[in-house]
């Protein structure tokens, strides 16, 4: 697998089909949790707007470089991405707070609420977005 071609391929595809100039801090292949014939991959961005580009549902080629590509993005949300709120009541359903943040901003993925090294829950509970700018207008 030519992974340099496939890095060309995919920032080609980003600017002339979406123009978006992704921004990567490197990559590499892995291939543990893969077949015989398979390999992983790994893409590394500089910023939270490439993150999120490569996050949002496009509808991406079959192929990039010659090769045959499956894309999955499970990626965990980085800090860039996530607000943490302070002082939030024991009492707060963190549940009905996700769901509440969901239906006011649509990019909120998940709320959680922050546990000590006893892990024990704190007072803070952390937002994560899958969009920088969705973050910025909280």
């Amino acid at each position: 697998m030519n992974d340099k071609r496939i890095i060309d391929e995919l920032i080609k595809f980003s600017k002339v089909n979406y123009s978006f100039g992704l921004d990567l801090a490197g990559y590499r292949m892995a291939s543990n949790r893969c077949n015989s014939n398979e390999n992983n991959l790994l893409i590394f961005v500089r910023n939270s707007r490439s993150f999120t580009f490569l996050l949002i549902d496009i509808d991406w080629p079959d192929s990039f470089g010659g090769e045959k590509l499956t894309i999955e993005r499970k990626p965990a949300i980085p800090p860039q991405l996530a607000i943490i709120i302070d002082n939030a009541s024991y009492k707060t359903n963190v549940l009905e707070m996700e769901n509440d943040n969901k239906s006011r901003y649509g990019n909120a993925v998940k709320v959680i609420r922050l546990k000590n090294k006893n892990q024990f829950d704190t007072k803070f509970v952390k937002v994560e977005f899958n969009s920088s700018k969705a973050r910025d207008d909280i």
